[in-house]
C-alpha cells in the first residue's frame, strides 16, 4: 500500500504549527522559572551566585565545591533518599553561602522549587504576617521541594522562635524533603541553642560538609582595589 506523501502547503501549515507550539512552551517554560525565581526570596547578590564562578583556593574548598555541584545535578536522586541534605560548617567568608546559593540557583534553572534564605529572615516573614500570611510562609517553609537556610544559628532564639525552627525542621523531617543549611557554629553550639530534637535531624538527614579555609573576602577586595586604580 502506497502511503499518500504530504503535498508542500500541508508541510508547511505543520511546521508552521510545530514552531509556534515549541515557541509557546518555551515562553511557559521561562515564565516558570522567572515565577521561581521571584517567589525563590534569593537576595539581587546571591542570585550571582553560581559553580563557575565560584573560587577554588585549597582542597577543602575544593572537596565542598565537587560535593555541592554532586548534589545539584544529581538532587533528583538524591532527595529520595534518608539523607538528603547538606550542612556547610565553617567561619566566615569561606564560601559556605555562595555553594548554597549556587546550589539554589542550578536547581531553579531546572524548575525546582527553592526557598532561600536566613532563619531570622524567615522568622519575621512569619512573625510579620497578617490574614493567615504567616501560616502561608510557615507552609512554604514546611513543603518546598528544597529549603536553603543561610547562617543558621544566628537568628534571636526566644521560645517562640525556637517553637517555629523545630516546626520547620521536624516537618520538613518527617516528609523527608531536603535541606541545605550554613552555619558558622558546631553541633554542640546548635545544641545549646535548639531543643535536641531539632539538632539531632541535622545528625540523620544531612551529609555534614565542614570547609577549612581562611576568609577569602581580604584577597578578592584586594583584587578590587587593583582593579579600582586601573579606571582612568
Amino acid at each position: 500500500m502506497e502511503i499518500p506523501r504530504e503535498c508542500a502547503c500541508r508541510r508547511t501549515l505543520r511546521e508552521k504549527h510545530e514552531k509556534a507550539m515549541l515557541e509557546l512552551e518555551q515562553k511557559s517554560w521561562k515564565e516558570r522559572i522567572q515565577k521561581l525565581f521571584e517567589g525563590s526570596m534569593m537576595s539581587p547578590r546571591f542570585l550571582l551566585s553560581n559553580f563557575e564562578n565560584f573560587k577554588r583556593y585549597n582542597d577543602s574548598v575544593t572537596f565542598a565545591f565537587g560535593t555541592a555541584q554532586r548534589y545539584a545535578k544529581n538532587f533528583n536522586s538524591v532527595r529520595s533518599k534518608s539523607q538528603n541534605g547538606i550542612i556547610f560548617t565553617g567561619t566566615t567568608g569561606v564560601g559556605k553561602t555562595h555553594l548554597a546559593a549556587a546550589i539554589a540557583n542550578y536547581l531553579l534553572n531546572q524548575g525546582i522549587p527553592v526557598v532561600f534564605g536566613t532563619m531570622a529572615d524567615f522568622l519575621q516573614r512569619i512573625k510579620d504576617g497578617f490574614n493567615g500570611e504567616e501560616t502561608y510562609t510557615l507552609k512554604m517553609l514546611q513543603t518546598v521541594d528544597l529549603l536553603v537556610i543561610d547562617d543558621l544559628g544566628k537568628e534571636n532564639h526566644s521560645k517562640w522562635a525556637t517553637e517555629q525552627v523545630f516546626e520547620i525542621m521536624n516537618s520538613r523531617y518527617a516528609n523527608n524533603l531536603p535541606t541545605v543549611i550554613t552555619t558558622e557554629f558546631s553541633a554542640k553550639n546548635l545544641r545549646e541553642m535548639f531543643i535536641p530534637a531539632v539538632v539531632s535531624r541535622f545528625t540523620e538527614s544531612y551529609y555534614p560538609i565542614k570547609i577549612t579555609a581562611d576568609d577569602y573576602r581580604p584577597q578578592i577586595l584586594k583584587g578590587e582595589r587593583k582593579w579600582a586604580q586601573q579606571i582612568p
